[in-house]
C-alpha cells in the first residue's frame, strides 16, 4: 500500500497583492508565489491573480490533523498582520490541502482550533482530492 501524499498550504491571493509587501508584512518568506500571468501547471493556463503561500509538507500519511496544526503555528503568530493585509488589499486567504491518493484516504479532520483561527482571519477551507490509482498502476508504484 502507498500512503497519501499530503499537504496544507496557507494561501494568500488578489489582484493587488505584492509578494514582496506580503513577506514583510508577515515577517516570512512563502514557499511560493505567483505573479499575474505565470504559467499554472506545466504552462497550461495562466494565472489571473498574484498569490503568496506557505506549504507544510508533502508527507505521505493517514492524518491530515498534524500537516494543518504545524501551518496553524507557523502562520497565526501573524494573524493581525493577515487580517490587516485582507483589509488593506483585499486578499483572499485560504487553507488548502492538496490529498494525493492511491487507494485509501486520509482522515481529512481539520482540528477545532484550525477552523476557528481560520475563521478569524477570513479564510476559506478546501481540500482537493487526486486519486493517481490508475497513475500507480501505469508506472508500477
Amino acid at each position: 500500500m502507498t500512503l497519501p501524499e499530503l499537504r496544507c498550504e496557507f494561501v494568500l491571493r488578489g489582484q493587488d497583492l505584492q509578494p514582496e509587501h506580503v513577506s514583510r508584512t508577515l515577517g516570512m518568506e512563502p514557499s511560493q508565489l505567483w505573479m499575474v500571468g505565470d504559467p499554472i501547471v506545466r504552462g497550461v493556463g495562466r494565472r489571473h491573480s498574484n498569490g503568496w503561500i506557505i506549504t507544510v509538507g508533502p508527507d505521505r500519511g493517514l492524518d491530515l490533523q498534524p500537516l494543518a496544526e504545524e501551518l496553524m503555528r507557523l502562520v497565526s503568530p501573524s494573524t493581525a498582520q493577515v487580517q490587516q493585509l485582507a483589509r488593506e488589499i483585499g486578499i483572499l486567504p485560504a487553507i488548502y490541502a492538496p490529498i494525493y491518493f492511491y487507494d485509501e484516504l486520509p482522515d481529512l479532520t481539520f482540528p477545532s482550533d484550525v477552523v476557528r483561527w481560520a475563521s478569524e482571519i477570513g479564510a476559506a477551507i478546501s481540500v482537493d482530492l487526486f486519486d493517481l490509482g490508475d497513475e500507480a498502476e501505469k508506472v508500477g508504484v
